[in-house]
């Protein structure tokens, strides 16, 4: 199932029948666009706290061994250094026993999806990895395509135009005219090629 772009409207549904856990968890996958296995795997060690409210998460990719950092800010800091303490190992345990210790990303999909039928948020392509491409489309409008592309570890820009402008193309009738926000994707996905073109 491709997972689709979710607007900020629906995930504050979605959220609102989530536990504090999962809330957390999701929003940290919300917050950083990481995948939300990679997520589910946060170790204690992993953590560091920057001030009382920022911390850095060191990670591995799950899916391209790619070494990461990604910060967190404000209440959501506060509530993962906190969800930490006491813990020696995965921060996301897993609420049965399991090989892996936490929780797997079939269980947190299946609890995204529960909330979001609860919500009366459309399933189609409903998944927590819908929380990435808001990431990218939000982090895109900030500071360009070339910041969502270096957060995502994507190597080629045009992959991460799939994730970083999904709320100007999905879901739109291929019938209906262009918009202004499907001309800018093409503009910046041209000139970011062209800069990976000159780096060596």
């Amino acid at each position: 199932m491709k997972a689709r772009f979710l607007s900020n409207a629906e995930i504050e549904r979605i959220f609102l029948y989530l536990s504090a856990e999962d809330k957390l968890l999701f929003g940290i996958a919300r917050a950083t666009g990481l995948r939300i296995g990679d997520v589910a795997k946060i170790r204690k060690k992993e953590l560091r706290r920057l001030a009382p409210d920022l911390c850095e998460i060191s990670y591995v990719a799950e899916k391209t061994g790619k070494l990461g950092r990604a910060e967190i800010g404000g209440d959501l800091a506060v509530e993962l250094l906190a969800a930490a303490k006491g813990k020696r190992g995965f921060v996301f345990a897993s609420r049965r026993h399991s090989k892996s210790g936490h929780v797997t990303r079939q269980a947190l999909w299946a609890r995204f999806k529960k909330a979001a039928e609860i919500a009366g948020v459309p399933l189609d392509g409903c998944s927590p990895h819908g929380l990435r491409k808001a990431f990218a489309v939000a982090l895109r409008h900030e500071k360009g395509l070339k910041a969502a592309q270096e957060a995502l570890q994507h190597t080629n820009s045009a992959v991460t135009a799939i994730y970083a402008y999904a709320d100007a193309y999905e879901g739109c009738d291929p019938d209906a005219p262009i918009t202004w926000a499907q001309i800018g994707m093409v503009v910046d996905l041209v000139v970011q090629q062209l800069r990976e073109k000159k780096s060596p």
